[in-house]
């Protein structure tokens, strides 16, 4: 858009009177200018040009006064900017090295390519954008983490990366290499297949009866027949040994044992020995695992009469795998307390309990040990022992009301509970210390905490549950019970980790595997690392497609922190594990041929072997010129100084000037 469309758009817009002020002040200049005619020799030429100048004049600075915004919107073809990340690493270096590969020979073929198409080089390492100068490669680790950045910054337009694809550091996400991100490209470095590579990838164990089952997983990559030994030791004590004859070739095989359980203890190790070979990988010849140790938890579950909740709150617990439950029904007043007060308990349930005076007295007995007691109404529970129960805390003002009435339930995450039939309900006001309350429609309280005392008073929560399931398929209420009584006795079993493995080496991927039973909405997940030599402690934000490397050797203990949207924060068990000195990056003389294909066809890129590299690979690479739309926001003011209006306009200043001093009138 240049100026003189402006003055054109504002000759329009005093036409059809847009702008009152701005047809004001032209007409303004316009008589002006007629009354100057009369003063000046009209039929002179020069005094037509004085007139013709200083309506030029007005034309040009009219624009101005109204100052408009303009719009504009052109396209713009410039080069393309292709960036090229040399893994710098290591591992690399010994490929390089052991097969005598001139890696600049390649960057300049690469260098020529993007010459002769006009394309901008921008050359970078694993960590920065650098001067080819100044490669070197000295990295200890192969991290990925820095495309990120260049993919946001948008620093280029594409990328072609020269690796061997062996990630072994950072905290890796798969979503760092998806269609959002730049266009990659991968050239391969390294052996295609593992040269005489044998390794443990999974060990599994499964208790039966009177012994125990070990599956155990090998990985073969060999280019011919060979032999190793495998042991599996418990505590240092040799539990089985075993040599295995393997053919050549690249493939996975598995192997079953069966060990008595009186040989196994809490710790583990498997370990491969070579016979007559060179392993190159040897952070893979070794697994140990410690084997999980659930402390059990005891509850004593009190029935004063039998409904069908009973069987809803049996049935849950016995799918928490940790907990022994001592179930007793009180059928009349003579039931021997004295049997159970004794037992060290973790947690009590009372199920349509109490409902004597004996009862209550127990109750008393127990709570002055500060144990947690869950409450679970059930049909036909007489309410005054509720009543007894909730004045011991004094922490409100309860009322009941006794009346039949049908009342709904809207639970947690808007989970609509239908209607339950009542025959008494309770009130609380001024109750600031109860710690969870839901309530029914009426008012009512549904389930509520206080201190050590946690509530249900739904008396039909089974026939609720088990119509949710079957005509709906929704499983809530029994998760979210099981989610409550895991989390008044501290069972880590809510959020459960388990390391598959406790020992690892610089730079190789953490197995872990974390089982969610929560039922509530999360907002955050957390993974939080304690550095046990200094005590540091790392928090990671965690998504299931992450994985977790290690750069430095030592001792580490692990868990998980999640939180819902309730604010209630859940962590899960804490796993401890060794990080060795030995590094993995050394091991490298191969590439990881998946991972390079796969980065390649996620991001609509190309994937080729050095070995393969040649000018057809780089043609089908996009080199045309880029065209892009700029949209450019101006004032009038903005594009007067631009195209260099005001130049003009001192150039009809001064010749006027000069014209009125040649007829007099200066």
């Amino acid at each position: 858009m240049s100026y003189f469309d402006i003055i054109f758009q504002t000759l329009i817009d005093i036409i059809i009177f847009d702008n009152l002020l701005l047809t004001f002040y032209f007409v303004s200049f316009i008589f002006l200018i007629y009354l100057l005619s009369n003063q000046i020799q009209i039929f002179n030429y020069k005094s037509r040009i004085i007139l013709l100048f200083r309506f030029l004049i007005v034309l040009l600075v009219i624009p101005l006064f109204s100052n408009k915004i303009f719009k504009e919107e052109i396209e713009l073809s410039r080069q393309q900017k292709i960036g090229i990340m040399i893994d710098n690493s290591i591992s690399v270096s010994n490929i390089l090295n052991e097969k005598s590969i001139d890696i600049f020979k390649y960057l300049n073929k690469i260098d020529k390519w993007a010459n002769n198409n006009n394309i901008n080089l921008t050359w970078y390492d694993l960590d920065q954008k650098i001067n080819l100068n100044s490669l070197v490669f000295n990295n200890s680790k192969t991290s990925y983490n820095y495309i990120k950045d260049i993919s946001i910054n948008k620093d280029v337009d594409q990328l072609l990366l020269i690796s061997d694809g062996l990630i072994n550091s950072g905290y890796s996400s798969n979503n760092l290499f998806n269609e959002d991100n730049i266009v990659i490209h991968t050239i391969g470095l390294g052996d295609k297949n593992f040269n005489q590579d044998i390794g443990i990838i999974d060990f599994k164990i499964d208790p039966l009866l009177d012994s125990v089952k070990f599956s155990i997983s090998f990985t073969i990559n060999s280019i011919e027949d060979n032999n190793f030994i495998y042991n599996i030791f418990s505590d240092k004590n040799l539990i089985h040994n075993d040599t295995i004859n393997v053919v050549k070739g690249q493939y996975n095989i598995d192997k079953n044992i069966l060990v008595h359980s009186r040989n196994v203890n809490n710790k583990l190790t498997c370990s491969i020995t070579p016979l007559d070979f060179l392993d190159t990988k040897l952070h893979n010849n070794f697994w140990n695992m410690n084997l999980s140790n659930d402390q059990k938890k005891t509850i004593l579950m009190l029935t004063g009469k039998l409904t069908y909740n009973t069987m809803f709150i049996k049935t849950n617990i016995s799918d928490i795998p940790n907990i022994d439950l001592d179930h007793h029904i009180i059928s009349n007043e003579s039931f021997d307390y004295s049997s159970v007060i004794n037992n060290q308990y973790d947690y009590f349930i009372f199920d349509n309990f109490p409902n004597d005076e004996n009862g209550y007295q127990f109750y008393k007995k127990i709570n002055n040990k500060e144990l947690g007691i869950m409450f679970v109404e059930g049909v036909g529970y007489e309410i005054n022992f509720l009543k007894l129960i909730l004045e011991d805390y004094q922490l409100g003002k309860f009322e009941f009301e006794k009346n039949f009435k049908e009342k709904s339930l809207i639970f947690d995450n808007n989970i609509d509970l239908g209607y339950t039939e009542a025959t008494s309900h309770l009130f609380c006001y001024n109750c600031p210390k109860v710690e969870k309350n839901n309530l029914f429609s009426d008012g009512s309280i549904a389930e509520m905490s206080i201190l050590n005392l946690h509530s249900f008073l739904m008396p039909n929560i089974s026939e609720i549950s088990f119509f949710m399931n079957m005509k709906y398929g929704i499983n809530y209420l029994n998760e979210y019970f099981k989610y409550v009584i895991n989390k008044k006795i501290n069972n880590k079993s809510l959020l459960k980790l388990q390391l598959n493995k406790n020992n690892y080496s610089i730079g190789e991927k953490l197995i872990f595997k974390i089982d969610n039973n929560l039922p509530i909405e999360l907002k955050s997940k957390k993974i939080l690392i304690n550095d046990l030599s200094n005590s540091k402690i790392d928090t990671i934000d965690y998504t299931e497609n992450n994985d977790l490397y290690f750069e430095k050797d030592g001792k580490y203990e692990i868990y998980f922190s999640y939180t819902g949207t309730n604010s209630e924060v859940i962590n899960s068990n804490k796993e401890k594990f060794v990080i060795n000195q030995h590094n993995i990056e050394l091991e490298g003389k191969a590439q990881d041929i998946e991972v390079l294909n796969n980065i390649s066809l996620n991001t609509r890129g190309y994937y080729i072997d050095l070995d393969d590299f040649n000018t057809d690979y780089l043609k089908k690479i996009n080199s045309d010129s880029i065209k892009e739309k700029i949209k450019n926001i101006y004032t009038a003011l903005d594009i007067f100084i631009r195209d260099k209006i005001f130049l003009l306009l001192i150039i009809l200043f001064c010749v006027e000037i000069y014209l009125r001093k040649k007829i007099g009138l200066l």
